[in-house]
């Protein structure tokens, strides 16, 4: 018999084998891949949108968004750190590339803005949200701060989402934590339901618990009604905000003090990840040492990662993950089912560098991962060194139609 010397034509594959390939594809990196072969298979990804728009990209795995291998300063490329890591076709476009990223989360950057308001922007869909720019005051006093006295003090420390916008346009919530004036406190603001003020959190319920004003860092929303932040030595803080945005609503923090929580060293960073599975929040200390001197800045790489309960059985520091893979540095921390996802790795923590006070990368060699049982880092390739935005963790979403 003779052999067949043609090639099949894989860009006319029929219309239900290609959905039937779609429907199967977990991560939405195989869904980017899978659009930019030809012309054929990217209509029948848009075919699919509305479809995969319905899955969180809170169960997607993260990608880093890293500079381009040509260092454009309006472009940024995407890199997979679970799949061989290699760079995706993908690249968006980025306009804020003069403006401090102060969070990434639900598939949205947070950017600074000049009159101290945050620009929340999705660079898969171009979509854009102004938010209204913040009154800062002192929670001692109570006092209005001025505003252009605090230019070069003001940062905008942690953006994050309660939902994702172009899903939840009416009942999404904004939080964040401003470091200024020597002050780190909570604000709030619930955009979808035309709420035009940042509410703030400057008063405690406990306060005689408190030994000097917490300076947060970290912070998560937990069950739509909570917001848990972290603090230096280890401060845990909450805040129910269902009722952000109404006339009678008291904004007031309740400081949470962890039986287990020792005084810890202050070259360390905490963060709150709530699991894949279940409702019992973790806390991830992440150690570091000093490595010399970057760019005039202490360059500094993680040493040392540990995992505590926060809320169930008494607390204490855990031994795993529960399978789950947590991702954490300046973006929205989160856990993903790691055996949902190809070349993730079970009970790991994957981090980025996470330094607030430059918009440059510095500590690009902070990259990599951690793997809570057997106690193993593993350095992440990364982009080149230069003084590029640095990498930051985003959960890929897709425009709807």
């Amino acid at each position: 018999m003779a052999e067949e010397t043609g090639s099949r034509d894989w860009a006319w594959l029929p219309d239900h084998i290609l959905d039937s390939i779609l429907k199967n594809l977990a991560s939405l990196q195989d869904y980017l891949w899978f659009s930019t072969v030809c012309k054929p298979w990217h209509a029948a990804a848009e075919a699919q949108k509305r479809r995969r728009i319905a899955t969180s990209p809170q169960k997607q795995v993260p990608l880093l968004l890293v500079p381009t291998q040509d260092r454009s300063h309006e472009w940024r490329s995407l890199y997979c750190t679970t799949r061989d890591d290699r760079l995706l076709p993908t690249k968006l476009r980025i306009p804020w590339q003069y403006r401090r990223c102060c969070g990434s989360s639900h598939g949205w950057l947070a950017f600074e803005e000049d009159d101290f308001g945050i620009t929340l922007y999705n660079p898969f869909t171009g979509a854009r949200i102004s938010l209204p720019p913040v009154t800062l005051y002192n929670p001692l006093t109570g006092a209005r701060i001025s505003l252009p006295r605090l230019k070069s003090q003001y940062l905008a420390k942690k953006v994050v989402l309660s939902a994702d916008p172009s899903t939840h346009p009416q009942d999404y919530m904004v939080a964040a934590v401003l470091k200024y004036d020597g002050f780190r406190t909570l604000v709030v603001i619930r955009p979808g339901r035309d709420d035009q003020n940042w509410t703030h959190f400057t008063q405690w319920t406990n306060s005689t618990c408190l030994q000097g004003w917490p300076l947060l860092a970290e912070l998560i929303v937990h069950d739509g009604d909570w917001i848990y932040a972290t603090g230096d030595g280890g401060v845990l803080a909450r805040a129910n905000v269902q009722g952000v945005g109404t006339a009678d609503y008291q904004p007031r923090l309740e400081l949470v003090v962890p039986k287990w929580c020792n005084p810890l060293p202050t070259m360390a960073l905490h963060y709150i990840v709530e699991p894949s599975r279940g409702d019992e929040l973790l806390m991830i200390v992440r150690w570091f040492e000093n490595i010399g001197n970057k760019y005039g800045v202490a360059t500094r790489l993680t040493n040392d990662i540990k995992v505590f309960k926060l809320v169930g059985d008494g607390g204490g520091e855990v031994e795993d993950l529960n399978g789950d893979a947590v991702f954490i540095g300046d973006s929205h921390s989160v856990a993903i089912p790691a055996t949902e996802f190809e070349g993730c790795e079970a009970d790991t923590v994957y981090y980025t560098e996470d330094h607030e006070d430059v918009a440059h990368n510095y500590d690009q060699d902070d990259i990599g991962k951690f793997n809570i049982k057997n106690k193993r880092f593993k350095v992440l390739s990364k982009a080149p060194d230069s003084e590029m935005p640095h990498p930051i963790w985003i959960f890929p979403t897709l425009k709807q139609s």
